[in-house]
């Protein structure tokens, strides 16, 4: 099971990790940048939507090129900003770091409107 660790720190700055409990291994991730070149998180800007980005192509094991990016074939890309809303905005503007578990995100996911790639991932994933 996977879980991101989000930590904001003395500097400012944020770090996102994707941790596996599995092997116990921890990878700090870098910024997806299309909103902005770094993480935030507590507000509804840039850099929350460019964690939400690349949180949830960690997710989806996707990598990120221009091209997917830009031509629709990222499975994160719909999702993102609503993903935005409920875990990367808001509430948690006066924390030092949080984690979102791989359990969340599924039962978030599970929540959402389908969308065409989204569907066709699962789809994909059965098979």
């Amino acid at each position: 099971m996977r879980r991101w660790l989000i930590k904001r720190l003395a500097s400012g700055d944020v770090q996102l990790f994707v941790l596996n409990n599995t092997d116990n291994t921890a990878d700090e991730l870098s910024p997806i940048a299309h909103h902005a070149d770094e993480f935030n998180f507590g507000y509804g800007g840039s850099g929350p939507a460019t964690l939400a980005l690349t949180i949830l192509c960690s997710y989806f094991r996707e990598k990120a090129t221009a091209a997917k990016l830009y031509g629709g074939e990222l499975r994160a890309w719909p999702l993102h900003q609503d993903f935005k809303w409920s875990f990367c905005a808001g509430s948690r503007a006066h924390i030092e770091s949080f984690e979102i578990t791989e359990k969340e995100v599924e039962q978030w996911l599970i929540k959402q409107e389908p969308s065409p790639l989204l569907q066709s991932a699962q789809i994909t994933e059965r098979r």
